[in-house]
């Protein structure tokens, strides 16, 4: 394993909105960017703001999305750089284009709480594999590297990669 690189490097806030009843993102994103810190000179801190839900049904899908603009205003109050959800079933199940919806209305927040943090969702690379007739598991790994690059960068919607990246990447 390569050394961590001894030039200065800059803290980057990440924020995920999270399902309440989701058990894992809060330890495998950061792990994951502990990961990255082995190998390039940022650093991360890692903030969540939770979305209730008990169960998965339509009502309650919805219901979370809603809360979704609180957590959006509570993570811009932490002055993330880039923040994104962790429930994409939430955001696919109310219909085609809802996930720009979500992100204009974010972005919206964001800005009306002062901050200047970037919004993405993950939905735009699952709906990419989807209408290529892509299998399951090639869907999901384009999805992962789409979103791993886009928050690589720190730019979101100004950053997503092409295709030739992503399968560089993969």
């Amino acid at each position: 394993m390569a050394a961590a690189d001894s030039r200065p490097s800059r803290i980057v806030r990440i924020g995920e909105i999270v399902p309440s009843s989701n058990t894992t993102m809060e330890t495998e994103i950061p792990a994951m960017l502990r990961a990255r810190e082995q190998h390039f000179p940022e650093r991360f801190t890692f903030h969540s703001s939770r979305m209730r839900m008990k169960r998965v049904s339509p009502e309650e899908l919805a219901a979370m999305n809603q809360e979704g603009l609180r957590c959006a205003a509570e993570l811009a109050d932490a002055r993330v750089d880039v923040m994104s959800t962790a429930c994409l079933v939430a955001i696919m199940a109310q219909g085609p284009g809802y996930h720009r919806q979500v992100e204009e209305e974010f972005k919206r927040v964001v800005a009306e709480n002062g901050a200047r943090a970037k919004v993405m969702t993950s939905a735009g690379a699952l709906i990419h594999g989807l209408l290529s007739g892509w299998d399951p598991v090639r869907i999901a790994e384009y999805a992962n590297a789409a979103g791993a690059l886009v928050a690589s960068r720190l730019a979101c919607a100004d950053a997503m990669p092409t295709a030739g990246e992503i399968e560089e990447l993969l």
